[in-house]
């Protein structure tokens, strides 16, 4: 804020350290920057996103109809499997690249939530057209098929990635997805490693290594309903926020 004393205007500040040099409105400046892409097409909302681990890394997803040159060895996926993938990406502080891995299969595969646990491994939420078995879920996982799929309609995934290396750990499938669904879709995790997602109108608990549902609630009785954020309280609750057409299930005896 600032004050006016006579005829000169001034800075008012709070208390602070006089023997250190006090900076005020400082010039911005860019510490560093970096393009990222192929010779396809790369982004499209709401497929970008960005998330930080415990130790400063710094995670990228996109979506890439770039089928090559993108990923590095070692990775989940070196190439792209067709039509359009995800893309998760690993920086570290100075905008070094880390790792680079495609995620998807034979189908086109989207991807609008990412997290990070306490462990620093990666977790992506999206939606797929992919089929059974072709690149998204693995054996043993809380949902291994996407009959939708083979009608040409997408469901959601969710998968593990070791934040080391770029591998990844597991896949499922999860819930039946509209072309929009994915604008919505949010992701956190908790201290004890379970995964919280949300679409427009459903949030779930998974286990850590996505083989079950722990608990999962839907908003959409009577009425059109869109989560549109969704936090992680300090008592491990899930909070989310949105919009809804609906008149039942939605709000509490007592509520405001």
């Amino acid at each position: 804020s600032y004050e006016q004393r006579g005829n000169t205007i001034g800075f008012k500040t709070p208390s602070y350290d006089r023997a250190r040099t006090l900076v005020i409105d400082p010039a911005p400046s860019l510490t560093w920057g970096t393009y990222y892409g192929g010779t396809g097409t790369e982004g499209g909302w709401p497929n970008h996103g960005l998330a930080v681990d415990g130790s400063g890394f710094l995670y990228v997803h996109i979506r890439t109809e770039s089928s090559t040159g993108l990923a590095t060895a070692g990775v989940h996926q070196t190439v792209a499997n067709g039509g359009a993938d995800a893309l998760l990406v690993k920086f570290n502080n100075a905008g070094g690249r880390v790792w680079s891995t495609y995620y998807g299969g034979t189908g086109q595969d989207e991807v609008s939530g990412m997290t990070t646990d306490n462990s620093n491994n990666v977790f992506l939420y999206g939606m797929t057209w992919t089929e059974t078995n072709m690149g998204i879920a693995t054996t043993g996982a809380y949902q291994e098929f996407c009959g939708p799929c083979m009608m040409g309609m997408p469901m959601t995934y969710l998968a593990k990635f070791l934040g080391s290396n770029g591998t990844r750990s597991w896949g499922t499938y999860y819930a039946n997805a509209e072309p929009t669904i994915a604008a919505s879709d949010g992701i956190v995790t908790d201290a004890g490693g379970n995964i919280y997602v949300s679409n427009d109108y459903q949030v779930a608990k998974f286990n850590p290594v996505g083989t079950a549902i722990i608990w999962e609630y839907n908003f959409a009785i009577d009425g059109v309903t869109a989560i549109t954020d969704m936090k992680l309280s300090a008592g491990g609750n899930a909070v989310v926020t949105g919009i809804t057409l609906s008149t039942m299930g939605i709000a509490t005896a007592g509520a405001y």
